[in-house]
């Protein structure tokens, strides 16, 4: 299994750090101090009135003011000061519907997500060619093979996910619950193919970290039309990913920067003003740019598509019923795997609770095509 497939679905808003183009009136509130919600406003254009200085208590002479005898006390009459148009109030009411109180965001380098997740478990039956020896019986010149034993292997996954605003790190274990073969139809002992089920289960072990856009890069994606336009906090933007997986690791660059899962403390209505009935981020190039892996050397470059549609929140094998749900789907061709991204990620969140109810994971790989994760 692609391991990309929890962290990017459970990490935090990478988003947050900007504002769309129809708020680019907005100037910093004086009174905020979180480092990263100031300088998400002060990269915005401030756009005052010109008379805004009398606002200030500053007066300001016009043509017709007239100044008293130079002998007498100066006397002057100022325009009535404009009132000061900003869009402040308006974004902190965004990122307090984000789910960050008082509009504060955190320091990008605080842990702000933390879950240890579980799968149900998956079985794996499968077959595996034998010889004599396997069995104990001994080797008897130009006798006919022997059927192949035929196995079920049990597995879980079990996640740990560490996210703070600029990156995620996941960590992905197999573990092997369950053992079972059997030889013309008879049981044998599983220890017989335990170790080498074992082993190959433990091959889907992996890391991942995954990094988003700059508060400046944000900035543009989201005031520009495009994919990300107006899209604050309910989409996390993954721009490059890394991976180990069986020995093999590389990192891949997108651009534009594709959504890898949801935050989960965003309300409905800021789900329904954000992604709606759906988003495209279509055009993607992912690149290559540091690889041991023969089968996607460094340079490698592919393009492809991810779609965000919202879905039923229920999911009956295991009690869910959400009220918010959406289906991230990644489709770059035959190496949508080979980069490290699972065909389709599922997420179901509770707006009572503020977190991921279930996390459902199609996979791509054979062996393990469907995980379906919970705390």
């Amino acid at each position: 299994m692609r391991n990309t497939l929890f962290a990017a679905s459970l990490t935090l808003g990478f988003c947050l750090g900007a504002c769309s183009s129809d708020m680019q009136s907005m100037s910093p509130p004086k009174q905020r101090t979180a480092p990263d919600s100031q300088k998400l406003l002060k990269s915005q254009d401030t756009n005052e009135s010109p008379t805004a200085a009398s606002a200030s208590g500053t007066a300001v002479a016009t043509s017709d003011s007239p100044t008293a005898n130079p002998d007498t006390t100066s006397t002057t009459v100022s325009t009535p000061a404009a009132p000061i148009v900003d869009g402040t109030g308006e974004l902190i009411a965004i990122l307090e519907d984000c789910g960050f109180p008082g509009g504060v965001l955190p320091d990008p380098s605080v842990t702000v997500f933390q879950a240890s997740l579980k799968s149900q478990q998956v079985s794996i039956n499968g077959s595996k060619p034998i010889n004599p020896a396997m069995l104990g019986l001994p080797v008897i010149p130009f006798a006919p093979p022997l059927p192949p034993a035929n196995y079920t292997a049990v597995v879980r996954a079990s996640v740990e996910v560490n996210a703070s605003m600029a990156a995620t790190k996941q960590s992905v274990r197999i573990g092997l619950e369950g053992f079972t073969v059997s030889v013309l139809g008879l049981s044998v002992p599983p220890d017989l193919g335990q170790a080498d089920a074992t082993t190959q289960v433990q091959a889907n072990n992996s890391d991942t970290s995954a990094t988003g856009p700059t508060n400046d890069e944000r900035v543009s994606l989201i005031g520009h039309d495009g994919p990300w336009k107006g899209i604050y906090c309910t989409l996390n933007g993954s721009k490059s990913l890394s991976f180990t997986k069986n020995g093999k690791s590389k990192t891949i660059s997108f651009d534009p920067p594709i959504p890898g899962g949801i935050w989960a403390k965003a309300s409905p209505a800021r789900f329904k003003a954000e992604v709606g009935s759906g988003r495209t981020f279509s055009n993607v190039k992912a690149t290559v740019t540091s690889s041991n892996d023969s089968s996607m050397p460094v340079g490698t470059v592919v393009q492809g598509t991810v779609t965000v549609s919202p879905i039923s929140g229920s999911l009956a094998e295991i009690g869910v019923n959400a009220d918010i749900a959406y289906i991230i789907r990644s489709d770059f061709g035959a190496n949508t795997v080979n980069l490290g991204l699972s065909p389709s990620e599922a997420f179901y969140v509770s707006s009572t609770t503020k977190d991921m109810s279930a996390i459902v994971i199609e996979t791509g790989v054979t062996e393990i095509p469907r995980l379906v994760l919970s705390k």
